[in-house]
């Protein structure tokens, strides 16, 4: 499959130019930190081919074990993660 069939750009990197969803929502597997996002919102703040990968290390930014792993230790470190991503990009 190549990259243009699942929405993503040149090497494959996804971005929000590429979401058909009104909203996506960002959850964390290790704590309770979610967040839900207007995707129209988004487009404002971060541009239109800004990546889902840039978006997501900015939003959990301030994630106490995301700066854990900035600083280099691995353990216990940020989960975040989009959540049914697949189903909102086309």
């Amino acid at each position: 499959m190549r990259a243009a069939d699942t929405g993503a750009h040149k090497g494959g990197v996804i971005t929000l130019d590429c979401v058909t969803s009104p909203r996506l929502v960002v959850e964390c597997r290790r704590c309770t930190r979610k967040g839900d996002y207007r995707v129209s919102t988004m487009r404002q703040r971060f541009g239109e081919r800004a990546s889902l990968v840039d978006i997501l290390r900015e939003l959990s930014a301030d994630c106490p074990r995301a700066q854990k792993v900035r600083r280099r230790i691995y353990s216990d470190m940020c989960e975040a993660r989009w959540v049914d991503v697949a189903k909102s990009i086309g």
